[in-house]
């Protein structure tokens, strides 16, 4: 049994490259140079590509054609102009030339093709699909994403065997263009993640940048002579754009030098206004440093509190900070956690290949995927059995020894099974098999242990062909999979209050893969004639939010012309909604009434942030929040009114980033400044809704109590009812807790829409709904006198307590109006129920 073993972490300034053998890993060193990290800069000469330190040394001779940084523009739709080729390249195509050159460093392998790629836990769909694509167009036949804090404590766990462990982590994760902050749990055996949060354009890139602007600029515009460079930097000239794209390249050394001495130098060759070769030499203090990224920081530290407050968690709740991320090395970036949170901070392990070194641990416990040739022979040896056997063990444990739980079916009776460790240390002997059989094997502490399983017939004669090997790495932790970034939704109708909503299918934080069945019923009749149509969309995000503030990343239409016969109102519709591990999207549809199957897998790669409606977003939000805060304002609510000044001041800064934003020479901005943007947003649907909330959970209880009261008053009420009823409240303790409005408004609609249908069943409501027939429509029935004895006999049916009778004067009545006040609905919907 081969396991995939190597390891790559595509990093925004510097990538790696590793494997695992037999528990152990090794970090492959680039054959020319010998260092371990490869630059992730790609630059072009002509028709020659140079990547890593060759793109570096090109830079400062054409910054044009050398690009670095583009992990922050996966899954986007921004693409990089190629000044020597004239042709445009995107961030996947830039990480694919990255790979391949990664897949150089292994001298005594050529035939990868199976890798593990870690990526941000805070990467959404889009752009875990972008680097998926990207190793796939590497040559890699099967990728697996790995999340970075998993890789880093997996690092930690399985480097440090001897240290007590146990408890909560916090993982500080600052990337050269990401970062993360995740809370993960360490028990006896296995590593889980709690909860992470994060920000995809927040790393040492930001450092570089704010360097450049706000010390190195600054000064070679105010010396006598280079004041020139001031207009060309507004006018963003090629002389410009080249003299940043250098100043970047020299604002990563100082940044580094200033991280282990207080001053570091710029030396540096420019033109004056004339046109003359001037050299340039000035110090750049840690001082001035920490001074131009503290907002930035600060701004890191906001996220780490806002995880812990949201998980109900003080510091004091924290074993370990685990830093992670060559950014870590910033002397004020540790000195800020160090501050902030008063626990032990653990670098033990190097933060510039933790990630790395945890992902090939990863990588050495999961399966390859076999080839085909081999996928065939397994298939056809299958077929002509009479019996299958599925093995369930733990692929890395700290115990000494290990249960393997063996599953036969089909015709076992009178067989046997042995289990051989490769070294022949352990054999278990021809043992009886059973539907459950469990055996326990012994262990070679701190190495991969290889086992081969044979069967016998009842004659102890060996079965050729069917024997299966295992792998069990003593010494290492599990990974209790991969948590869900956001929650994934259903958008179904929700006619009675005329939009659609939000289902949820699964949570943030659910353990990948993960699959589901759904039922659902067509709220909407689908003529194969018509126009119409059946929509399947999910969306990922907030579950208990509105469905336009979530992203759409898979949709099925099923169109009225593709239909073989139509689709009748209430018909069930059957939904399979399956991610993987690597986050893949399948949806499939059965129609049952029409036997059609539609099915897609959806790898969507790429997103826009338009700045201009960035701005209005920013602005429209702005507006929100001063109303907010005058409403406040008089009061004695300190803490709300707190929280409002922190939203304005932090919207007032993005407003201002935002005005230089379409000029700026650095392209991450409107992508980091959308991030903050919609963090900001976040809070204040949760202040928001702190008032409307509680309304709305008022009304849901009082629904709730309506309910009640109606089921005992009617105790012989149909089943379907309570169904519904136990249904809308199996989240009231998840609504309660949640301080978004709009969750608990939803949850009191349905009640109330449950509650009307109830009245109408029992005739509860029945009077009150004739009443409104009888005097809100009486001037608009197409047939006045037919409608005048309806309402006639209905009003003597009501005198005698005849219920079932005032319905179908209701029926007939309805019967009665003219179109557009028979049609309620106004939204053309999804077409579920």
């Amino acid at each position: 049994m081969r396991t995939i073993n190597y390891a790559i972490d595509l990093g925004t300034t510097n990538s790696l490259i590793s494997r695992s053998e037999n528990g152990e890993v090794r970090v492959f060193k680039n054959p020319f140079g010998q260092r371990e990290e490869l630059p992730s800069v790609v630059g072009f000469r002509g028709e020659r590509i140079l990547i890593g330190d060759k793109a570096l040394e090109y830079l400062e001779k054409d910054p044009g054609n050398v690009f670095g940084g583009f992990k922050r523009k996966m899954g986007t739709d921004e693409n990089f102009w190629i000044e020597s080729q004239a042709r445009t390249i995107s961030a996947i195509e830039l990480s694919t030339i990255v790979l391949k050159e990664l897949k150089n460093f292994v001298q005594d392998d050529k035939s990868i093709n199976q890798v593990v790629i870690t990526i941000p836990a805070s990467f959404d769909t889009v752009q875990s699909n972008a680097t998926k694509k990207a190793g796939h167009d590497s040559g890699f036949t099967n990728v697996v994403l790995l999340q970075e804090p998993i890789a880093a404590c997996l690092a930690f766990a399985n480097t440090h065997k001897d240290v007590d462990k146990k408890g909560k982590w916090l993982v500080y994760d600052l990337g050269g263009g990401t970062f993360d902050v995740a809370i993960v749990s360490i028990g006896e055996e296995e590593l889980k993640v709690i909860d992470h949060k994060g920000d995809n354009y927040l790393g040492g890139m930001d450092f570089d940048n704010a360097i450049v602007e706000k010390i190195l600029l600054p000064k070679i515009i105010s010396i006598e002579g280079c004041s020139g460079w001031q207009a060309k930097s507004e006018q963003k000239t090629s002389d410009f754009q080249k003299l940043y794209f250098i100043l970047l390249n020299k604002a990563e050394s100082i940044k580094k030098e200033l991280s282990g001495s207080p001053v570091a130098m710029l030396d540096l060759t420019i033109l004056n206004d004339n046109g003359e070769e001037i050299d340039l030499y000035f110090d750049v203090t840690r001082d001035q440093f920490n001074e131009v990224i503290t907002d930035k920081v600060n701004y890191s530290m906001s996220l780490v509190d806002d995880l812990l407050k949201v998980n109900d968690l003080s510091i004091k709740d924290i074993e370990q900070v685990v830093l992670v991320g060559g950014s870590t090395l910033v002397p004020l970036v540790k000195q800020s956690i160090e501050n902030k949170l008063g626990a032990s901070v653990n670098q033990s392990v190097d933060p510039t290949n933790a990630v790395v070194v945890g992902a090939a641990h990863y990588a050495g416990t999961k399966i390859a995927i076999a080839e085909k040739s081999s996928e065939i022979n397994t298939t056809s040896e299958i077929e002509k059995s009479s019996f299958n056997v599925e093995l369930s063990y733990l692929k890395a444990t700290r115990e000494i020894c290990e249960m393997v739980l063996l599953k036969f079916s089909g015709e076992f009776n009178g067989m046997n099974y042995r289990i051989v460790r490769s070294d022949k240390g352990f054999d278990s002997g021809l043992k009886s098999a059973g539907p459950k059989s469990m055996e326990m094997v012994n262990l070679i502490p701190n190495v991969a242990n290889h086992f081969e399983v044979l069967f016998f017939n009842a004659d102890q004669s060996p079965i050729e062909g069917h024997s299966k090997e295992m792998m069990i790495v003593h010494g290492q932790y599990n990974v209790d999979g991969q948590p869900l970034p956001n929650d994934i939704c259903l958008e179904i109708d929700d006619f009675d209050y005329d939009r659609t909503k939000l289902e949820t299918i699964f949570k943030k934080n659910d353990i990948l893969p993960l699959k589901k069945r759904l039922y659902r019923e067509l709220s909407k009749t689908i003529l194969k004639s018509g126009s119409d149509s059946l929509i399947i969309n999910v969306v990922e995000g907030n579950g208990n939010s509105s469905p336009s503030s979530n992203q759409v990343i898979g949709c099925i239409e099923v169109k009225s012309e593709e239909l073989d016969f139509d689709l009748i109102k209430g018909t069930e519709v059957e939904i399979d909604i399956e991610v993987s591990e690597s986050r893949d999207l399948t949806v499939s549809v059965f129609l049952s009434m029409t036997d059609q199957e539609f099915k897609e897998v959806f790898s969507p790669t790429s997103r826009n942030v338009s700045i201009s409606r960035l701005k209005e977003e920013v602005q429209l939000l702005s507006r929100k929040v001063e109303s907010e805060f005058r409403s406040l304002e008089s009061t004695e609510n300190y803490e709300q009114l707190q929280k409002v000044v922190d939203m304005r001041d932090e919207l007032s800064e993005i407003s201002e980033q935002l005005k230089t934003a379409e000029n700026s020479m650095n392209s991450d901005l409107k992508y980091h400044l959308e991030e903050r943007k919609r963090k900001v947003a976040q809070k204040y649907d949760t202040l928001e809704s702190a008032g409307k909330g509680s309304v709305e959970k008022s009304r849901y209880l009082e629904e709730k109590q309506y309910t009640l009261e109606l089921f005992e008053k009617h105790p012989d009420i149909d089943r379907r009812f309570r169904s519904k009823f136990d249904q809308i409240t199996s989240t009231e303790e998840d609504m309660m807790k949640s301080d978004m409005a709009h969750f608990a408004r939803v949850k009191a609609d349905e009640l109330s829409t449950l509650n009307h249908d109830i009245g109408w069943e029992s005739g509860e409501n029945v009077a009150n709904i004739f009443f409104y027939y009888k005097h809100v429509y009486l001037e608009k029935y197409l047939d006045r006198k037919k409608a005048e004895k309806l309402i006639e006999a209905g009003d003597e049916a009501i005198d005698k307590d005849r219920m079932s009778e005032v319905k179908s004067i209701l029926h007939q009545l309805h019967g009665l109006l003219p179109k557009e006040e028979k049609e309620k609905v106004t939204i053309q919907g999804t077409g579920l129920g």
